[in-house]
């Protein structure tokens, strides 16, 4: 559907990186195109591409387990498994197209599934072994996948999904040292792997190659139900290419790998350049950091990439000492915008020849910009636009800006850009426009060839008219020493519902104290007043976080939204509260009052008149002023009252809500109102419900129940 469209560089915008001396200047022109070996490589299928590098010592090992170095996977051996994959594919009825869907932690048999499957015509897609069942019905449901490969500890959550996943007899689970699987239960990959050798499906035409597609990557479903993005054999040849600059590193490479495979920041690093380059690969199971420290230190790792919340534990972390990262010289680190200052700061515990280059990119795209070796950075940049690849900042008005330093949403074209969505051409049209530029979401800004990321535009917080990122924010709150982890979000003001306001999630550093009048103190030490937390600072156990470190920021904004509208009801639950034992007293008063005007039978004459009995009247104006208190403090309108001339008040003529309330709540009070136990007849036969008097406290009463059930 994308990604068709053909284009070549110009020196004067891009800048240009060799890649083995094979980009040149077209004839009488001011225009440079790449050649070999992309016109070989655009033409070729992604196995072919990566197998088919025979410059390095086949017998190498490649692939490795750091828990048992005696475990890994050669070239010549990994040649071998992928052709067993395709075959035993082939075996089980695996069509062309057909997606098989990967449920795994890091393995070094990842790639071999992967390079099997797409080699045997099928498609490929990777889903986070940490998925509820509902999650991963999701993605199996929008990603199509026919077959699944899982591991033994992960079988219940597959079997849990049901009717809506993939038929059991499509299911193969790999084995381990201390789990076999049974025939009964589901297959076991070693089944894929007897069926001989086949070779994959090669491509004769570029043609053929882009359209073809060889992943399916989920995106990462920050802000609604995650989708499908298409990615090409031909895409990701094209980022291999783009990505050898081809010149000789001052140290022999070898790489670490504990990001999630399955995710588009690691795919060129985890399953392309590895078997391509004759890299030595450590793949990790899970990211555990006292292990990481280890393995670096112990295989003497030189490269690795990171997402910012890793480096930022690192730094943080008490056993991260310069000793033990000393044989790195090179971090790639995306995921998210990383602050020059936190950049700095973990330069300072590298060795001085290292160097930390931020990657900025999409599931949508792959790597956008990096610095390609030696280039190095310290200001905050993602980098330089790989060669081959274009990009435009659009206003919100829809107009180019081309100053430098200046913010708009970054457009992105070239030949790195998925196809679509699968089964949505609605959000593949809203991503990708007719020209086939790909909108980011990423607001940021170009100077002197280099791009630097601000934040995401639907992330930006509008605080009074002003523009605030929350990766800012981050940052500042990241440079609190005894700050582990933060995330910022923007909520309603809740005193001004016209604007919003910044609100952290901050992690403590185990064992701090650190409070929020710290934190407060420490953000006005770096930031304009208005870009205060004034939505609060909630202190929690862990930020959510995608397996690429990317925030969730849908899951905060509904906690959110859940704790202030929590504290919302508390907050009214207790006024109400005091409001009705306010109420419930002077309501008391008043009966007492009105009760003190019953004559009494031992001193009542004929006439109605007895001194002893007026004595004990309460006078109108105290009757009138107690229930005009009362009428205030409930917002009713205030009424003139006629003195009582001594009704008894009967509970059975009060109305439903006040039935409820007088022999409850007045008792839970130790208040006991005269009549509300005891009813007794009417002296008279006067109309109750017309005189003021005597339905006042009963709308009071109703109007309180209605407040505090409200």
């Amino acid at each position: 559907m994308f990604g068709n469209h053909k284009y070549a560089f110009l020196s004067n915008l891009f800048p240009i990186a060799k890649i083995r001396n094979t980009v040149k200047r077209r004839e009488n022109s001011n225009t440079w195109i790449l050649e070999d070996p992309v016109e070989k490589g655009s033409k070729m299928d992604l196995v072919s591409w990566i197998l088919g590098n025979c410059d390095y010592d086949q017998d190498t090992k490649i692939y490795i387990d750091p828990e048992n170095r005696e475990r890994s996977i050669s070239a010549k051996q990994a040649r071998a498994t992928v052709r067993q994959f395709v075959a035993g594919w082939k075996a089980v009825g695996l069509k062309p197209g057909d997606c098989v869907c990967v449920h795994a932690f890091n393995d070094i048999m990842y790639t071999m599934l992967f390079l099997g499957i797409i080699g045997a015509g099928g498609r490929f897609t990777g889903s986070n072994p940490g998925y509820t069942h509902l999650e991963l019905r999701h993605h199996i449901q929008s990603t199509r996948a026919r077959f699944l490969i899982t591991e033994y500890e992960l079988l219940p959550v597959v079997a849990q999904v049901g009717e809506y996943g993939v038929p059991a007899c499509n299911v193969f689970a790999l084995e381990t040292k201390s789990h076999y699987v049974t025939k009964s239960y589901c297959n076991s990959v070693q089944e894929l792997l007897n069926h001989g050798e086949r070779d994959w499906v090669r491509f004769s035409s570029e043609e053929e190659a882009k359209n073809t597609t060889a992943a399916l990557l989920s995106t990462s479903g920050t802000t609604g139900l995650p989708k499908a993005a298409m990615i090409s054999h031909h895409s990701f040849v094209m980022q291999s290419i783009m990505l050898e600059d081809g010149k000789e590193k001052p140290y022999k490479v070898s790489r670490l790998i504990s990001l999630p495979e399955f995710h588009a920041f690691a795919f060129p690093l985890a399953h392309i350049a590895p078997l391509r380059e004759g890299v030595p690969t450590y793949i990790m199971r899970r990211f555990e950091q006292q292990r990481y420290l280890s393995i670096i230190h112990q295989y003497e790792i030189t490269e690795t990439p990171l997402v910012p919340v890793i480096l930022n534990a690192l730094m943080k972390g008490e056993a991260t000492t310069r000793e033990l990262l000393a044989s790195l010289r090179l971090v790639w680190c995306a995921g998210s915008p990383l602050d020059e200052r936190a950049q700095d700061a973990f330069f300072r515990i590298l060795a001085p020849a290292a160097r930390v280059v931020q990657v900025w990119g999409m599931t949508e795209s792959g790597w956008i910009t990096t610095f390609l070796w030696p280039d190095t950075d310290h200001t905050g940049s993602v980098g330089k636009l790989l060669p081959g690849m274009e990009a435009k900042l659009v206003a919100q008005n829809g107009s180019i800006v081309d100053r430098d330093e200046e913010q708009a949403e970054i457009y992105v074209r070239g030949p790195l850009v998925m196809q679509g969505y699968l089964g949505n051409p609605e959000a593949s049209r809203g991503m990708i426009d007719a020209e086939c530029w790909l909108k980011t979401g990423d607001i940021g800004y170009k100077d002197g060839g280099k791009y630097y990321i601000v934040d995401r535009l639907k992330e930006m917080i509008k605080v009074r008219g002003w523009q605030v990122s929350p990766a800012e924010l981050q940052a500042v709150l990241m440079l609190h020493p005894d700050i582990l982890d933060a995330a910022v979000i923007g909520i309603l003001h809740p005193k001004d519902e016209t604007t919003e306001t910044p609100r952290a999630y901050v992690v403590k550093v185990p064992g701090s104290d650190v409070d929020l009048a710290d934190i407060k103190n420490h953000m006005s030490n770096y930031l304009a007043r208005y870009k205060s937390l004034d939505g609060g600072v909630v202190f929690v156990d862990s930020i959510p976080k995608n397996p690429a470190g990317k925030i969730l920021r849908k899951v905060l904004k509904e906690r959110a939204r859940s704790e202030l509208q929590s504290a919302r009801s508390t907050s009214k639950l207790a006024q109400s509260w005091k409001l009705f034992i306010k109420a419930t007293e002077l309501l008391y008063e008043h009966w007492r009052a009105m009760s003190m005007s019953i004559p009494s039978p031992a001193t009542t004459t004929d006439s109605g008149n007895n001194e002893t009995g007026s004595s004990n009247l309460a006078s109108p104006t105290t009757a009138s002023s107690v229930y005009s208190d009362v009428e205030g403090e409930m917002d009713c309108s205030s009424k003139s009252h006629a003195q009582s001339d001594g009704i008894v008040l009967n509970p059975k003529d009060f109305g439903p809500r006040t039935r409820m309330l007088a022999p409850v709540d007045t008792w839970l009070l130790g208040i006991k109102i005269p009549g509300s136990f005891d009813p007794l007849p009417a002296t008279n036969d006067r109309n109750m419900a017309k005189d003021p008097d005597l339905t006042a406290p009963t709308r009071v009463l109703e109007a309180v129940y209605d407040c505090v059930q409200g």
